[in-house]
């Protein structure tokens, strides 16, 4: 998998700004299978929308629905100080990182998948056992029940961060048998 996969798909998520068609062609050669089908029906659902279009589905589904947002704290923790702590710590590693958090919170699912690829294996791993998945699986679930097209693109994303555990799992037993 291309290193920047996970950026890419994070880019997707973010609210567009132009009327450029989705740009999957470069990334399609570097999603595992399993994540192309939705990646496909997620650009399929979106490509007959005008731009303004477009931008209106990313607010409706993402700014004013808070079981649609993007932000992988407030699935976890709500208004909790937990949130808070996990927003110092994301702010810290983006800026260790530097990675731009743009106009969003440390914790918005563009800004951890961007922190995902430069994460060692180990600290990626457990981040994305605690906090990633979990977060992923209530923000998929509200937008299945919300029949969004956006579910598809966190399908893809979630089967990509799946083929990349998978390919350090088999990694890691071969350097073990070594």
């Amino acid at each position: 998998m291309n290193e920047k996969t996970l950026s890419a798909l994070a880019g997707l998520l973010r609210y567009p700004e132009s009327d450029a068609a989705l740009r999957l062609n470069g990334l399609r050669s570097a999603l595992p299978a399993a994540a192309l089908r939705p990646l496909e029906e997620f650009e399929a659902s979106l490509a007959a929308l005008s731009l303004n279009d477009r931008q209106e589905l990313h607010v409706r589904t993402f700014d004013w629905i808070p079981d649609q947002a993007l932000e992988v704290g407030w699935h976890l923790f709500g208004e909790d100080y937990q949130r808070g702590e996990l927003m110092a710590y994301l702010a810290k590693q983006l800026r260790e990182h530097n990675l731009d958090a743009g106009i969003e919170l440390p914790d918005h699912l563009t800004n951890v998948l961007c922190l995902m690829e430069v994460w060692k294996s180990e600290e990626a791993g457990e981040f994305e056992s605690k906090f990633l998945l979990p977060a992923l699986d209530k923000l998929t679930g509200a937008l299945r029940k919300a029949e969004c097209p956006y579910v598809r693109l966190l399908d893809a994303i979630r089967e990509t961060l799946n083929e990349e555990r998978s390919t350090k799992n088999n990694q890691r037993a071969n350097h073990d048998l070594a």
